[in-house]
């Protein structure tokens, strides 16, 4: 009997933001990578060079750029940590985008500078402000349920479904003696019989045509119609005769309807 197949869930796709994000932390992280290698190889050949750094300057020019290129690949393959590691970094740039707005006051003269010229404080400010647009719409968008269920797994598959039986129709036959024929689908034709209460059922290849026989039926050979069942299968000829009693020509045509041929006896030798 054959049933129609079920499609198995597929994995979705991957959601804009994801694609774009990925992409976008990948390229800065890698531009950022070359220029916090050359950084530090200066650090380690000229020491002297970087000894007034602060951590913010350290954060920012030794592991976000690294940490960005890293986080960027995890996210284009949808690993659960990338999300929680972009949700880190996209934190500490928005920490630091405020702590722009409030600088604290050192004694060095690179202060008074930042502090008291105005062209000075308003790029300062402008780029605590892009830092914190930058890290704030990231994290709404990780945040975001479509994210959230990409790297939690929770994208909607529908299980497939009940395997359904193809419905059957015109069933004609002499329901009364215990057999009946009829239609499966399209093409397919089947032969029933009843058993202690219980329909058995062989199927029968066919194929819809567009003349004036609308079907044609395939019957099976002598040898593979004896891998019916065991009470179909000595009873070719019979079933034959009934199905063509009822699926008559020249509505219907039939091919390899023939009798069974059996082979001779062999002569026994005293």
């Amino acid at each position: 009997m054959n049933v129609r197949g079920a499609i198995p869930p597929t994995k979705s796709n991957r959601t804009i933001f994801t694609t774009l994000i990925g992409i976008t932390a990948v390229l800065i992280g890698a531009i950022g990578s070359i220029f916090s290698l050359f950084a530090l190889l200066l650090a380690i050949g000229k020491p002297y060079a970087t000894g007034n750094e602060t951590f913010t300057d350290i954060f920012l020019i030794f592991i976000l750029p690294p940490s960005i290129f890293l986080a960027g690949i995890g996210i284009l393959l949808r690993h659960r940590w990338a999300r929680f590691w972009m949700i880190l970094l996209m934190a500490a740039l928005v920490t630091l985008g405020i702590q722009g707005f409030f600088p604290k006051k050192t004694q060095s003269s690179k202060y008074d500078y930042y502090a008291t010229t105005p062209d000075a404080r308003a790029t300062r400010n402008l780029w605590s402000g892009a830092y914190i647009a930058i890290g704030s719409l990231t994290l709404i968008g990780l945040f975001s349920k479509p994210v959230r269920n990409e790297f939690h797994g929770k994208t909607k598959n529908t299980p497939p479904p009940m395997p359904q039986q193809i419905p059957d129709s015109h069933i004609s036959g002499n329901q009364n003696q215990g057999w009946r024929v009829g239609h499966r689908g399209r093409d397919m034709m089947f032969y029933e019989e009843n058993h202690n209460g219980t329909w058995q059922r062989i199927d029968i290849d066919g194929e819809m045509l567009m003349g004036r026989a609308h079907h044609v039926i395939y019957f099976r050979n002598t040898e593979d119609w004896k891998n019916y069942p065991e009470w179909a299968s000595e009873r070719r000829d019979e079933i034959i005769a009934r199905i063509k009693s009822h699926f008559r020509e020249p509505d219907y045509e039939y091919y390899n309807d023939g009798p069974s041929t059996t082979p001779p006896p062999v002569p026994q030798t005293p």
